[in-house]
């Protein structure tokens, strides 16, 4: 990530805490998952070349909530059914970056 989308994201930062304080309703793990996910929906948001909006936050906030429930009730789900990430935001992280023994391939 370039220095500028980074100082970018973290502006958002006090949008997607107080999202996730209001949202996990006192829970610490979910608390921090939901910084997570806002925080990627800002993310990608600059990335389609956009300017995110508390709804992006939001909306991607509720998503994972549905998926935690969800799994609680049924069992696991398939995270990048709910919420996939494109192709064309997708990152390849090249061979010589990778962590040895951690590759694609392997199991870990």
């Amino acid at each position: 990530m370039s220095r500028y989308l980074d100082a970018e994201v973290r502006e958002y930062l006090g949008l997607c805490e107080t999202l996730a304080e209001r949202y996990s309703r006192g829970a610490r793990d979910e608390y921090d998952d939901l910084v997570q996910e806002g925080l990627i929906a800002v993310w990608r948001t600059l990335l389609s070349g956009k300017t995110p909006a508390r709804v992006h936050v939001e909306n991607r906030m509720k998503n994972w909530l549905k998926l935690r429930n969800r799994q609680h009730r049924e069992g696991a789900a398939d995270y990048d059914k709910i919420l996939p990430i494109k192709e064309e935001t997708a990152v390849t992280i090249p061979a010589h970056r990778q962590l040895q023994g951690h590759g694609p391939d392997e199991a870990v």
